[in-house]
């Protein structure tokens, strides 16, 4: 409703000079092109802070040997870290701005060998990961989280000791979906 108005005052800017003599009420045209100019900066402003991007993608370029229990997956190789909410040396995701967020973990296991694992949200398991076979076998979970900013999320070790996770197609990766305000 507002938008055609303000397009209709925007395209008498130009003959802002002829209306003035016109105008009676108690706010002149200046006033009004002033108001507009204000609520078209803070358009603006609302749009660009609605278009963060966040996201990454790592992954293990190494097997991972005698992992302890709640050790956290080291994925260390960063293929991408839009917005730099993934921390490589922690090996966790911390949400740079409240909102929705997708995030998928992959864990693969060798021949003859088993891994369990979970994505873990602050320091509770949201989501299981098991690998089991007598070839290789793997666990992919992809979930969707409500993040405050700074929640961290990681991968964790969950089973046993002596367990190894294949590099071959385990990572951690995710991206923010909607910024809640």
């Amino acid at each position: 409703m507002f938008l055609p108005i303000i397009l209709i005052l925007l395209s008498c800017h130009s003959c802002k000079g002829l209306l003035h003599p016109v105008n009676s009420g108690n706010i002149g045209v200046d006033d009004l092109y002033q108001m507009i100019q204000q609520q078209n900066k803070t358009i603006q402003q609302l749009l660009e802070r609605d278009t963060k991007t966040v996201g990454f993608f790592a992954r293990l370029t190494q097997r991972t040997p005698h992992l302890g229990v709640g050790q956290p997956i080291k994925f260390d190789t960063v293929i991408t870290n839009e917005g730099n909410g993934y921390d490589p040396k922690q090996s966790r995701f911390i949400a740079p701005f409240t909102g929705l967020y997708q995030l998928s973990a992959s864990v693969m296991s060798p021949t003859n060998a088993y891994v369990h694992c979970a994505i873990v949200k602050n320091g509770a398991d949201v989501s299981p990961l098991y690998g089991a076979t007598t070839d290789y076998d793997s666990d992919t979970q992809t979930i969707v989280l409500d993040l405050q900013a700074g929640d961290m999320v990681w991968v964790k070790h969950t089973g046993t000791t002596n367990e190894i996770i294949h590099n071959y197609n385990s990572y951690f990766s995710g991206f923010l979906i909607k910024q809640r305000l």
